[in-house]
């Protein structure tokens, strides 16, 4: 029932943009699950296909790599014809400080072209805080990224985050209107006590309260519970008791325990639902995840689905395997299956997901991530620039002027683009380009050295260093 309102949500949302002159016929089921992330107000459950295709984000997460730009390419098995094909793509650059400054979602379309779906745009403050987050979508009548959804983040002296603010485009007004936002309070030690989210109204053109978080803490200053208050019949009505969930830990303060209740009003008491019990390893590393739900006919918890990680002599996980109860012959069944791989640096380069096939008693291709890195260049990187494919000649002043012509010569048949980045390995111009084809950037470039590349859709095949003067 959950996903057949999520899935009448979407088509109801997609509608409803489209009158709008926004053009989603195109976009694919995942770009419009990337899109319906940012409008769900609410996000209580994380789906488990959405855990184990999220992997790559939560292993990158905080780690320091100097990448100024990495592409993460998708690609789904076709079963009739053995072998991989293109779905979607995913390509972020980063700032100097490896802050994710810029991200396109692409998806492969059926006349073999990449074909945009959604970008994001982030901005920091001085102390290195997200800011800011723009989401835009692409408008193939216009061929331009047209505004959607915005966030706007606020931390006290301290730099916590005390404001999310939440806003969507209205294309009537051409400027940003509120939708609802999440305001945010910590206790003396600075742990969050109190999250309380508020919707806009606009005909009272007032905020009004929707949904509160209360977090409890033990002994050990470890979160113990969380109860969830909400709204029920009007904006002004007294908060009202949902849900909790309390959590529980082992002696080296891993959870090892937590489990969500609902609030029965009528009973005046909580009522079970699910929990999820953790085990770990000597490393303190998760290797497995139970999951089970409440029965309350007969009183007792019985096993609904299970996860279990296994990791290499580096200590990355190198295996995670999910797994379904099966209540009639009361055993696991296989479900997803994924295999990571890394580099001699620890970088996770490829993650491979196959589903179980009961026929066949065997696991089967699903979907495939390949992850290719960019690094960003230092000004002893790029003193001098050797290109191994002499047949690749890039024609331009140097030193550049803007608006001067740039002409490549000795591509093949297709579609390449120009790349242009700053010391810092930020990235500057990102252009289409094809052979013998004269360009010309779309914005000056101000004084300074530059590296342009010209990069196919698998990696860059041509560098060379740039000049520009006032």
């Amino acid at each position: 029932m959950k996903k057949l309102f999520l899935l009448l949500f979407t088509g109801m949302l997609f509608g409803s943009l489209s009158a709008q002159e926004v053009n989603y016929d195109e976009l694919s089921l995942y770009i419009k699950g990337e899109l319906n992330k940012e409008n769900l107000e609410f996000n209580d459950e994380q789906s488990q296909e959405s855990f184990q295709e999220n992997t790559i984000e939560y292993y990158y997460k905080g780690k320091r790599r100097n990448a100024a730009v990495d592409t993460i390419y998708c690609y789904r098995w076709n079963v009739p014809e053995e072998e991989w094909e293109n779905h979607h793509r995913s390509i972020k650059a980063f700032d100097n400080n490896d802050n994710l400054i810029e991200q396109t979602i692409q998806v492969w379309a059926s006349d073999s072209l990449w074909i945009n779906g959604l970008h994001y745009l982030y901005e920091y403050n001085s102390i290195g805080k997200r800011a800011n987050k723009t989401v835009q979508v692409w408008n193939r009548h216009s061929n331009s990224w047209q505004n959607y959804f915005h966030k706007e983040f606020t931390y006290n002296s301290q730099g916590y985050l005390i404001e999310i603010l939440n806003q969507k485009w209205c294309y009537q007004a051409s400027e940003w209107a509120n939708k609802y936002r999440k305001l945010l309070v910590y206790n003396n030690l600075n742990k969050l006590s109190v999250d309380t989210c508020q919707v806009w109204k606009p005909f009272h053109q007032k905020w009004c309260n929707s949904k509160l978080d209360l977090y409890k803490y033990n002994n050990t200053n470890s979160l113990h519970a969380k109860i969830t208050k909400r709204r029920r019949l009007f904006p002004y009505a007294p908060w009202i008791k949902f849900s909790r969930v309390t959590f529980l830990y082992n002696s080296n303060n891993l959870m090892a325990f937590n489990k969500y209740q609902r609030w029965n009003p009528k009973k005046n008491k909580w009522i079970n639902k699910k929990r999820n019990l953790f085990t770990y390893n000597n490393n303190a590393q998760l290797i497995g995840r139970l999951n089970q739900i409440w029965i309350p006919r007969i009183n007792i918890w019985i096993n609904n689905n299970r996860i279990g990680c296994s990791y290499n002599d580096s200590g990355y996980i190198s295996e995670r395997i999910y797994q379904k109860w099966d209540k009639r012959n009361s055993l696991w069944k296989n479900a997803l299956l994924a295999n990571f791989d890394y580099d001699n640096s620890g970088n996770l380069i490829e993650k491979l997901v196959q589903r179980w096939n009961p026929t066949a008693q065997s696991w089967i291709n699903y979907l495939k991530f390949i992850v290719k890195i960019q690094y960003k260049s230092s000004p002893s990187d790029i003193s001098e620039i050797t290109n191994n494919n002499e047949n690749i000649k890039l024609i331009f002043q140097n030193p550049y002027t803007n608006n001067s012509p740039i002409v490549v010569y000795g591509l093949k048949q297709g579609v390449y683009y120009t790349k242009v980045y700053d010391l810092n390995g930020k990235q500057i111009i990102n252009m289409q380009c094809r052979d013998g084809e004269t360009i010309s950037f779309n914005k000056n470039l101000r004084p300074g050295i530059y590296i342009i590349y010209i990069q196919d859709d698998e990696s860059i095949i041509y560098k060379k260093k740039m000049i520009v003067l006032k």
